[in-house]
C-alpha cells in the first residue's frame, strides 16, 4: 500500500530476473492478495502470501495522545502452507475488526494463545520492528526475550536485516547479526522495502 511499484511490475521483474517466487506484504492488511496470486500464476511465479502486521502490547487500547502513544511495531508474517494462510487470514481479520484503532493492531500474545503462528514464517521486520528497536537501543537482554517469544509463537522466525546503504541501517545490521550469534541462530534474511 505504500509502494510505488504495482503488482504487474513486481511480477514482471521476477520473471525478467528468473526469480521462482516473490512476496508482497501490505501494511496491516492483505489487500493485494487476490490480484497478486492471479498475476503470479499467469507467469508461473510462486506467490508467497503475507502481510506486514502492526504488532502492539494491547490491541484493545484506544488511547493515543501527546502524553501517551502505544508504538505500532512492524512484523512480517508469511504463509508457508495452507494452515499458515488460514492463520494469516485469522490474524488479519482480528486486527482489522477487534484491534482496529487508526491501524489494524494485533498482539503476539493473542496469536500465541490462539495457536495462529502455525504455518507462519515470521521476519523481525525493518527498523520499525520491535526487535530492531530493542537492538538499536543496545537492549540485548530484552531483544533476546522478544526473539524467544517470537520463536515460541511462530513456526519459523528469521532476523531481518536490510540492504539500505546508510549509516544507521549498517550499524543496526551489525547489532542484529550480533543478536543472531547471541541466540545461536543462522536464521537471517536480507530484505529491501
Amino acid at each position: 500500500l505504500d509502494s510505488m511499484a504495482k503488482i504487474p511490475d513486481i511480477v514482471k521483474y521476477a520473471v525478467d530476473n528468473n526469480q521462482p517466487a516473490i512476496a508482497i506484504t501490505d501494511h496491516g492488511y492483505m489487500s493485494g492478495f487476490v490480484d497478486f496470486v492471479k498475476e503470479c500464476k499467469a507467469y508461473g511465479i510462486k506467490p508467497i502470501i503475507g502481510e506486514e502486521a502492526y504488532e502492539v502490547d494491547n490491541m484493545y487500547e484506544k488511547n493515543d495522545t501527546k502524553e501517551h502513544t502505544q508504538y505500532r511495531h512492524h512484523l512480517i508474517l508469511l504463509a508457508k502452507n495452507k494452515e499458515g494462510l488460514q492463520n494469516l487470514f485469522k490474524i488479519s481479520s482480528l486486527a482489522a475488526t477487534e484491534g482496529f484503532y487508526k491501524k489494524p493492531l494485533i498482539e503476539i500474545e493473542r496469536i500465541k494463545q490462539e495457536g495462529w503462528g502455525k504455518g507462519i514464517i515470521c521476519l523481525s521486520a525493518c527498523m520499525a520492528g520491535r526487535l530492531s528497536k530493542l537492538v538499536e537501543q543496545n537492549n540485548f537482554e530484552e531483544a533476546i526475550k522478544w526473539y524467544n517469544k517470537m520463536t515460541e509463537t511462530f513456526e519459523n522466525v528469521y532476523i531481518e536485516i536490510q540492504s539500505h546503504p546508510n549509516d544507521i541501517q549498517m550499524e543496526l545490521n551489525k547489532r542484529l547479526l550480533k543478536l543472531a550469534d547471541m541466540v545461536n541462530t543462522d536464521n537471517i534474511v536480507v530484505t529491501s522495502d
